[in-house]
């Protein structure tokens, strides 16, 4: 699944690209494609917490051939357990300016792992 180009370019112009995270990233192509669209040519690197060690993979190499190396990869997820921490402070969670992503809709059950909605 992805984020068709019509779709993710509309409202890429909208932000003003700090400091961006995608918590489910899969090639890694909507967060490059945010990182692209910084004004000012100002360099900035994104974050990825990606559950899926190929999916990851496939998000570096892709970071990498679009001269964003710098991208931060975690391999775990992010929603049972949140591993970007605070610099001053490693009892809280990093915040970010803005969050990107599709949805893993290709999942046939998604959620944090626990029983918290039951439908």
């Amino acid at each position: 699944m992805h984020t068709p180009n019509s779709q993710g370019g509309a409202w890429l112009n909208c932000i003003n690209h700090d400091v961006p995270i995608d918590p489910a990233c899969g090639s890694g192509s909507l967060l490059i494609r945010v990182l692209a669209e910084v004004p000012n040519g100002r360099e900035i690197s994104g974050y990825v917490q990606e559950k899926e060690s190929f999916t990851a993979s496939l998000a570096k190499m892709n970071a990498v051939l679009h001269n964003r190396a710098t991208v931060k990869i975690i391999v775990v997820n992010i929603f049972s357990e949140p591993l970007f921490l605070n610099d001053s402070d490693n009892s809280e969670l990093e915040r970010f300016d803005y969050i990107v992503a599709n949805p893993p809709f290709s999942l046939k059950s998604w959620s944090d792992g626990g029983d918290l909605l039951k439908i």
